[in-house]
């Protein structure tokens, strides 16, 4: 008995020769969803040999302090949330 009935990276590699894959990343302010929020959203659409091809980034104030990630996290957050 196959572990898995068909190649299980097939649609990834159709996406990718066909430069359809995006990587995505968020940052928040911290681990807990009822209380933290998301300072940082970045996306970037790539092709079969790992090249960028589009990219898109934002950074949004999330209306609180960024809280103590850490002291360069912070700092970033802070500067481009303008959330001080």
């Amino acid at each position: 008995m196959p572990i898995f009935e068909a190649e299980p990276y097939a649609k990834l590699v159709a996406g990718l020769e066909a430069g359809e894959v995006v990587v995505y990343d968020v940052e928040s302010t911290g681990t807990d969803t009822t209380e933290d929020r998301i300072i940082q959203i970045a996306a970037m659409r790539i092709d079969k040999d790992g090249n960028e091809i589009e990219r898109f980034e934002r950074f949004i104030n999330p209306g609180k302090s960024v809280g103590h990630i850490s002291t360069r996290s912070w700092l970033y957050g802070c500067i481009f949330s303008r959330a001080w």
